[in-house]
């Protein structure tokens, strides 16, 4: 589950989520219920975007923070 992480790496460079879902090319809704976990396991290519977006790895964006 990425809920948390991905709203901490996308406040940490300061991008909104309509700028993400831009940016990954779905709606500011998708990247929302990824950050609230109301989408538990985003599609793969969802996430190797969003790992692409912001310079992450998929391991950073998956793996949960310690």
């Amino acid at each position: 589950m990425m809920s948390n992480k991905l709203r901490y790496y996308r406040r940490e460079q300061d991008i909104s989520q309509v700028e993400l879902a831009k940016r990954v090319g779905v709606t500011r809704l998708t990247i929302s219920n990824i950050e609230t976990g109301k989408t538990k396991d985003p599609a793969t290519s969802i996430t190797l975007k969003i790992a692409a977006t912001l310079g992450l790895s998929v391991d950073q964006v998956l793996v949960p923070k310690k």
